[in-house]
């Protein structure tokens, strides 16, 4: 069966809209390579970041005019290993306005609550804190 010529419409139409440069079947395969390393590495990233080894929260904080007064909550799984908190305190405008590193000593019990002050420069709104890591 032979084809027919391309009506002067059809013609319009086919220099308005060309075949695009790069195929669909080559879209197809980029993507069934790329979405499964994607997942791979999400499920990674979720998977190391969810079993940390030490967590902590603020328990209570007081704020005076150049320092943060808290109390913070730290557990770990093994209590007899030392660790570190990174502690800081905001202002209204969410800057850091101070911060400090507080030890948190070995002892018996996977939760313990710490005591730590922090100098400002500038009036904190808040506390917050940060990353806490086993010292080795």
């Amino acid at each position: 069966m032979s084809e027919q010529p391309l009506t002067e419409a059809e013609q319009r139409i086919a220099r308005r809209y060309p075949p695009p440069r790069i195929p669909r079947a080559a879209w197809w395969i980029a993507g069934g390579l790329l979405i499964p390393v994607l997942v791979a590495g999400w499920l990674w990233i979720a998977t190391s970041q969810a079993n940390r080894a030490v967590t902590a929260s603020v328990h209570t904080f007081e704020i005076a005019d150049d320092r943060v007064d808290a109390v913070i909550t730290v557990q770990r799984p093994d209590p007899s290993r030392a660790a570190t908190c990174e502690v800081f305190a905001q202002a209204v405008n969410f800057e850091r306005v101070g911060e400090i590193s507080a030890p948190v000593p070995p002892s018996t019990r996977t939760s313990d609550t710490i005591a730590v002050t922090i100098q400002t420069y500038r009036r904190a709104t808040a506390i917050d804190v940060g990353d806490c890591t086993i010292v080795d």
